[in-house]
């Protein structure tokens, strides 16, 4: 039975399991943070678009039906939230939050199944993330997105990146792998 798992805000960890007959194939919605939520035994793909840190004030902008739907506001649990801003500091949180989820999703995946993260990564954050979590790039494509909400309407690039389950950096601090202190 395919399983969709949705985060209250962190970052969405869409988990997804393939059924041999789609046309039968059911689906489960929760609420929960993605660093914690419970996971299936075994992923066929992780599909995930994070927040961009500092940016979107994502709780704000779906507050309506949060709130049609009877679900909590989760804002202080939010990852890269636009009130905590882009400082040194705030950056690193965001790094190592969304690393811990995708570490947690990678560490359930099939071999050679596929993650792919959609993102703006202006400031080059998702390197040592995706290292962090046991991933390695196979492909990053780029594409262009106009009249995105939040505090940017323009143009930008957004990339599209594709990896795959790769043991060798798993659990190691970022850090570690950046050189850089958290």
């Amino acid at each position: 039975m395919p399983s969709i798992s949705s985060s209250r805000g962190s970052t969405g960890c869409t988990a997804t399991s393939a059924s041999s007959s789609p046309s039968r194939s059911a689906a489960a919605v929760r609420h929960d943070d993605a660093r914690d939520v419970a996971l299936p035994e075994a992923l066929d793909a992780v599909i995930t678009s994070p927040p961009s840190p500092g940016l979107i004030e994502y709780h704000e902008q779906h507050r309506y039906a949060c709130e049609l739907l009877g679900l909590a506001d989760e804002r202080p649990a939010e990852i890269g939230g636009a009130a905590r801003g882009t400082s040194f500091p705030a950056l690193a949180a965001y790094t190592d939050g969304v690393a811990a989820v995708l570490g947690r999703c990678a560490a359930r995946l099939r071999p050679g199944a596929p993650v792919v993260v959609v993102v703006n990564d202006r400031r080059s954050l998702y390197p040592p993330i995706l290292e962090h979590a046991g991933l390695v790039l196979e492909e990053r494509l780029q594409r262009h997105v106009n009249r995105r909400t939040g505090r940017r309407a323009g143009e930008h690039p957004e990339d599209v990146l594709v990896r795959r389950a790769w043991p060798a950096c798993r659990g190691r601090p970022s850090s570690e792998i950046t050189g850089r202190p958290v």
